[in-house]
């Protein structure tokens, strides 16, 4: 605006594509009522018959891994052992874990209803009927204590068994992965319903975001730690965020990502789930935003953070570490560092008596597991006031932490745009003077 009052034509740019974002948003949310309200009634319609071909559970695959990899244990021994007993012992594992095996694969087969579902099942098939075939030759011709043919045993166990096997699991681990039709479309349905959850935050939350870049605000989260698994601090924050940014399984070292990945098919495996932590970080906040009060910047993003449905904690900095140190530690010093006031170390997380100092905005929430798993769970009838089990059927996500991140991030920016344009104004967002 000019010093006249008049709407300069750069105003009307900056509003025009400020409106168009709000009426984008709008437009998101009403599409998202609708199809939730489209959605509600296919379910409703469909959930019986759905729920009972409810696609494959990632604890039936996690079941035909581990049979699987017990078959080739047994082997193993059948072919190493010197002892009658213990050989046949060996083989009548074998046997048992076999059948096992195509038991599993056979409720797999059954919910394969997707041309890619079906071709993936008719591929491990085939690859699982060729390691069983060298499997058996094998324990037929080496599960003897005859030593000669025990070495030969030995000898392709390693060359044809070893192989063959780690064709079959990771073709077996792979449907992990394939997208397969649940029933009658619970899985679009459900699609759907998750989509109307967190679209308009998402949407609203991107939008935000770009605005804080345009005036040199960053923020970036990473999967801290999930299944006992930790991931490294953040250490340069401007290329950290600029790395997170691009990963869709958030971690800054690259050496934590398949270790926690593990624990999650491990959770998968057993029929259960694991939590996490996210840690935040936001940098080129400018300080003196927040109030000491009731509007504390620890306040209002910890108010947005806990509308995360799974989030359960949160802490900033230092956060409970502080119960074990002294004043002379935890408070952060101050230096003069290219004519600006800076802190040497960062344990208050930028933030002192709720205002911003602008240092770097780091902290923490607590992702807790997913609350639906497969294993029996006591619980109560409420019309018939009678204790009962639950169990759940289906598939269940084992871990949401890697995905609930690009959900911080998004209400992250969306906390930090009200809390600046409270301290400095709409207009400091939009770029005008």
């Amino acid at each position: 605006m000019s010093k006249e009052g008049k709407v300069s034509k750069k105003d009307l740019k900056i509003g025009d594509r400020i409106v168009r974002a709000v009426i984008q948003v709008a437009m998101i949310m009403c599409i998202g009522s609708v199809a939730s309200i489209i959605a509600m009634f296919v379910m409703s319609s469909r959930y019986e018959h759905g729920m009972e071909n409810y696609g494959f559970s990632q604890g039936d695959i996690g079941k035909a891994m581990t049979v699987l990899t017990d078959t080739r244990s047994a082997v193993r021994g059948a072919i190493g052992y010197e002892t009658e007993a213990e050989i046949k012992q060996l083989v009548t594992q074998y046997d048992e874990k076999k059948a096992a095996f195509w038991d599993y694969m056979k409720d797999v087969e059954a919910c394969m209803v997707t041309p890619e579902g079906k071709a993936s099942y008719k591929k491990i098939k085939d690859s699982a009927d060729k390691y069983f075939a060298i499997t058996d030759d094998i324990i037929k011709k080496g599960a003897t204590t005859d030593e000669t043919a025990s070495l030969e045993a030995q000898h392709r166990a390693f060359s044809e068994m070893a192989p063959a096997y780690q064709t079959v699991y990771d073709e077996v681990l792979g449907l992990m992965n394939v997208n397969v039709k649940k029933g009658d479309g619970v899985k679009e349905t459900m699609a759907i319903l998750k989509f109307v959850i967190t679209a308009a935050l998402v949407a609203a939350g991107a939008i935000c975001k770009s605005a804080l870049e345009q005036k040199g605000i960053f923020i970036g989260t990473h999967v801290k730690s999930c299944g006992g698994v930790s991931d490294r601090d953040f250490n340069d924050y401007i290329s950290d965020i600029q790395a997170l940014n691009e990963k869709t399984f958030a971690v800054l070292d690259e050496a934590a990502e398949e270790p926690m990945k593990n624990k999650i098919l491990e959770a998968a495996e057993d029929g259960d789930s694991v939590g996490g932590i996210l840690e935040t970080a936001i940098i080129g906040i400018p300080e003196g935003v927040g109030e000491p009060w009731f509007d504390s910047a620890e306040s209002l993003i910890s108010h947005m953070m806990f509308s995360i449905p799974a989030v359960k904690g949160i802490e900033f900095g230092a956060g409970f570490c502080f119960a074990n140190m002294k004043g002379s530690t935890a408070n952060d010093p101050l230096k003069v560092e290219n004519e600006k006031i800076v802190t040497t170390t960062n344990n208050n997380s930028g933030i002192n008596g709720g205002i911003t100092n602008g240092m770097p905005i780091v902290f923490r929430t607590v992702i807790k597991p997913t609350p639906t798993i497969f294993k029996p769970q006591n619980t109560v009838d409420f019309q018939n006031m009678t204790e009962t089990i639950l169990e759940a059927k289906g598939r269940h996500d084992p871990a949401i932490v890697h995905r609930a991140r690009v959900v911080q991030d998004a209400a992250t920016a969306i906390v930090l745009c009200d809390m600046l344009s409270l301290r400095f104004g709409t207009n400091w967002l939009k770029g005008s003077e």
